[in-house]
């Protein structure tokens, strides 16, 4: 099952036709409970792109699912290759396929990877999730303000206190 309607939708689509896999490979454009989805699923395979696709992350973490990710942002900080995450370069499809088939056919390693997230989510975000707000807000005003306190343009504005 492949989730989302994302600007990839229509190419993914035509690779899996082109494979001849269209009755092994489903497509779910309209997903409202994301998390019921990562609950019966074998793997996560994560592209890094904006801060939903880190809460998604974050997320399959907690209910315990492997993870194959692209080397940037988050999960390249919060993650560690071969521990808690498998990691590729963001632009390579055949590192991809490679960890994903590794992780469909090694039951130990999954299991290893989903406990080590998890723990890593818990200790490192979930425990106190004040100080995570606090420490995200920060992260974002340092790139939406400079250091005059003047807003960027295009903003829109303020940035409000939570």
């Amino acid at each position: 099952v492949i989730l989302g309607s994302g600007p990839e939708l229509g190419h993914l689509k035509d690779i899996v036709r082109g494979y001849g896999l269209s009755e092994q490979i489903v497509f779910e454009t309209d997903v409202s409970d994301v998390l019921s989805w990562m609950k019966v699923s074998q793997i996560f395979i994560y592209t890094p792109q904006d801060a939903f696709g880190d809460e998604l992350m974050l997320k399959s973490a907690v209910v315990g699912l492997p993870m194959v990710a692209g080397n940037k942002g988050l999960v390249s900080e919060l993650l560690i290759d071969g521990e808690s995450v498998l990691l590729c370069p963001i632009d390579s499809p055949p590192c991809f396929g490679e960890k994903v088939n590794t992780l469909l056919n090694e039951n130990e390693l999954r299991k290893r990877l989903s406990i080590h997230a998890r723990e890593v989510v818990f200790e490192s975000v979930l425990q106190d999730y004040e100080v995570y707000l606090t420490a995200l807000r920060a992260s974002i005003e340092f790139c939406l303000v400079p250091e005059d306190g003047t807003t960027k343009a295009g903003t829109g504005g303020d940035i409000p206190t939570p």
